[in-house]
C-alpha cells in the first residue's frame, strides 16, 4: 500500500508527483493509481492556485482601500480656496 503525508503545498506535491513517476517507470504504481494520483494532484494544485490568488487579491484590495483613505483624508483636510 502507497502512503505519505498530504500534501501542504506545491512543493510537496511536486515530490509527490514525481516520485509517482519514479514507481510508474519502475513498476512498482500501476498506471490506475498513477493516474488518480495525477488527478487529485492536478485538482490539488489548481486549489493552491486558487488559493495564492485569493491571498494577493486581498492584499490589493486593502492597499487600494488604504490608498483611498488616504487621499480621502487628504481631501477633507486641504483648505477650501474659491477658484
Amino acid at each position: 500500500m502507497l502512503t505519505f503525508a498530504a500534501p501542504k503545498n506545491p512543493e510537496d506535491l511536486k515530490s509527490i508527483l514525481a516520485q509517482s513517476i519514479a514507481d510508474v517507470a519502475s513498476g512498482q504504481m500501476n498506471d490506475r493509481t498513477a493516474r488518480a494520483i495525477a488527478g487529485l494532484g492536478g485538482a490539488l494544485l489548481r486549489t493552491f492556485e486558487m488559493t495564492n490568488m485569493a491571498a494577493e487579491l486581498k492584499k490589493l484590495q486593502d492597499m487600494l482601500v488604504e490608498r483611498e483613505s488616504g487621499i480621502c483624508r487628504r481631501d477633507q483636510s486641504a483648505p477650501k480656496t474659491n477658484a
